[in-house]
């Protein structure tokens, strides 16, 4: 993880526009079939969130997040005392040693 951190401190202009596209290309895909739709704001309505347009909102908060603001986030959610989080690693007993 610190070799992440490393190189997420690096990160250029150029290189974090690029992954913004790439995450921006995913969430603007649109639904291929009704089932997938139907899917999306079912999921809306099991977790009471009701946000039918949270394609669109996630598109323009991308679009709009600053290098600061990801480097922020990024410190945040791995390196805070102020988030928890646990990691787990699953290993085969196959693959013991």
């Amino acid at each position: 993880m610190i070799e992440t951190r490393e190189k997420i401190k690096t990160i250029t202009d150029e290189q974090l526009e690029v992954q913004k596209q790439a995450v921006l290309t995913k969430l603007s895909e649109k639904d291929i079939n009704l089932q997938k739709e139907n899917g999306r704001y079912w999921n809306e309505i099991a977790t009471h969130e009701y946000v039918f347009d949270r394609q669109d909102k996630e598109i323009e908060v991308v679009k709009s997040i600053t290098k600061e603001e990801f480097l922020a986030h990024f410190e945040m959610v791995f390196f805070s005392d102020k988030v928890k989080r646990l990691d787990m690693e699953l290993t085969s007993t196959a693959h013991e040693e």
